[in-house]
């Protein structure tokens, strides 16, 4: 009896077990399947992938089926690399100058293209002569008047080394041809017969040529006389210069003389046929030209302290300049300071050529 209770024992656990088992194997079999597909995730998906591929093609780079349709592919940065490549820079470092100070000032835009040295001191030398030439004018009234030069005055600038125009002392001459002789053969006895005329003495108009200069703003100036022979005391700048051109220029009667080349007096007893008065800067340049650019007028100044010295007026492919140089060494043949006055405005018509074909 006992034995028959097992045995149903044991099948009833038997049967536990295998119900047991048939509950495991069907939660299992559940885990097992596919979750059910959420449509708006799978359109999420879709988007994200065709999006992917868009990019993918528009990354490729498409032939196009002609030149003209071909795209620009430039880069903003490509660009502005390429203009400052391109960019035309104005500079004197690869040009050799020989003159010691230098500057040089466009009138158009007035504006200081370059400056060597501008406010460092220099002997101006015959440079003087254009500031006795516009104080003259400014004090005459009547160009037409005769003045002449002393016995005493001829014989002191004969003795100091003085360039003359080739006046003769007495000589009966108008105060317009004396100017002409003044600035361009740059003639001491000119200088000295217009300032004993206008103020009685040469040390009197040298007074009435600072008075100039202070008015002019020439701050670093000082005469001693008219004629720029050397004094210690008789000093300026090349800015200075260049301020007094730049002055000067706008009295007609004095640009008038300034860019003259050429000229002859008016006959008197002692010249029947009169002086050829011709300008020393037009007989330096001699037959030097330089395409687009027109030398106007100047004056030059040589002494030994002060060395070879231009001042001169140009226009440069239309623009006007006032160049002034100082202190070029003196060579037995050929003139420094015209080399320097091709030289920089070789720069100036290249730089400003290359501006325009921007």
């Amino acid at each position: 009896m006992k034995k028959k209770k097992r045995i149903g024992l044991l099948a009833l656990m038997v049967l536990l077990i295998a119900i047991l088992a048939g509950l495991l194997i069907w939660l299992f079999g559940m885990d097992d399947k596919p979750a059910p597909a959420d449509p708006s995730q799978a359109e999420e998906t879709s988007t994200v992938e065709t999006s992917e591929t868009e990019k993918e093609t528009a990354a490729e780079p498409t032939e196009p089926q002609s030149e003209s349709e071909a795209p620009e592919t430039t880069t903003a940065q490509e660009t502005t690399t390429a203009q400052q490549a391109e960019e035309p820079v104005f500079s004197l470092a690869d040009v050799t100058l020989y003159s010691n100070y230098v500057i040089l000032y466009s009138l158009d835009s007035q504006t200081i293209w370059y400056d060597l040295r501008p406010n460092e001191r220099i002997y101006p030398a015959s440079l003087t002569k254009m500031m006795t030439v516009l104080v003259a004018i400014e004090h005459i009234g009547d160009l037409s008047g005769k003045i002449s030069v002393s016995q005493e005055l001829y014989d002191a600038l004969y003795e100091e080394g003085a360039s003359m125009a080739g006046f003769m002392p007495g000589e009966e001459v108008t105060i317009e041809d004396m100017l002409y002789g003044a600035l361009l053969p740059s003639g001491g006895e000119a200088t000295a017969a217009l300032a004993e005329y206008v103020a009685g003495s040469e040390a009197a108009f040298a007074d009435l040529m600072n008075e100039r200069a202070s008015a002019i703003g020439m701050t670093n100036t000082h005469f001693v006389n008219a004629s720029g022979l050397h004094d210690p005391d008789h000093y300026s700048t090349v800015y200075d210069m260049m301020l007094l051109v730049r002055e000067a220029i706008q009295n007609e009667d004095f640009l008038r003389i300034f860019t003259t080349k050429s000229t002859t007096s008016t006959p008197t007893e002692e010249h029947p046929e009169g002086v050829w008065l011709g300008s020393s800067m037009f007989r330096c340049i001699g037959e030097r030209s330089l395409d687009g650019l027109s030398v106007l007028g100047g004056k030059t100044g040589y002494t030994d302290e002060a060395g070879n010295c231009l001042a001169s007026l140009s226009e440069a492919d239309g623009e006007r300049f006032i160049l002034v140089s100082a202190y070029a060494p003196a060579w037995s043949e050929g003139k420094p300071y015209v080399d320097d006055l091709f030289n920089i405005y070789t720069e100036v018509l290249e730089y400003k050529r290359a501006l325009a074909a921007q």
